[in-house]
């Protein structure tokens, strides 16, 4: 019988968890409770359970996370940065040199396309160099007509 249960009177009803003397859950759910000799104070966690920082380190972008009382992972939020070379996570668990094209700051290759900077070229997906629009005309493959051409050669 639980020591609120005896307290109160209400055995029948039984409301709440039987506990030990300690405080504890007695069905093992959480804390040891103290013991009737010694008067310590319960351990906690002593049917099973989870800390996420007692959890094996999954590496750069993802987390230690607990769910159902055990370690699982979750990728850690596009932005955040990776511990081990100072790129950044892309939101999927994976280390990235960028996200946009701002992240990159070497001046031979400031454009960001799919997670790396790379040189400005026809396929970048921006509208540089001497592209009269994006990815045609200049130096690039001609534009198709509803795109912006400087001259007849970029269309």
């Amino acid at each position: 019988m639980g020591a609120c249960n005896a307290i109160l009177g209400m055995e029948e009803l039984a409301p709440f968890p039987a506990t030990s003397a300690g405080g504890g859950i007695a069905d093992g759910g959480g804390g040891a409770g103290a013991s009737s000799t010694t008067g310590a104070g319960g351990m906690g966690g002593e049917g099973g359970g989870c800390v996420a920082a007692d959890c094996p380190d999954p590496g750069d972008c993802v987390a230690p996370i607990c769910v159902g009382g055990q370690c699982d992972t979750e990728n850690e939020a596009a932005g955040t940065s990776c511990t081990s070379d100072g790129t950044l996570c892309d939101g999927d668990g994976n280390c990235v040199e960028c996200l946009m094209h701002s992240d990159c700051t070497e001046p031979s290759k400031p454009v960001c396309k799919k997670g790396l900077c790379i040189p400005p070229g026809c396929d970048d997906e921006q509208q540089n160099q001497d592209e009269t629009d994006v990815d045609c005309g200049g130096g690039c493959p001609p534009c198709v007509n509803t795109k912006t051409c400087a001259t007849a050669e970029d269309c």
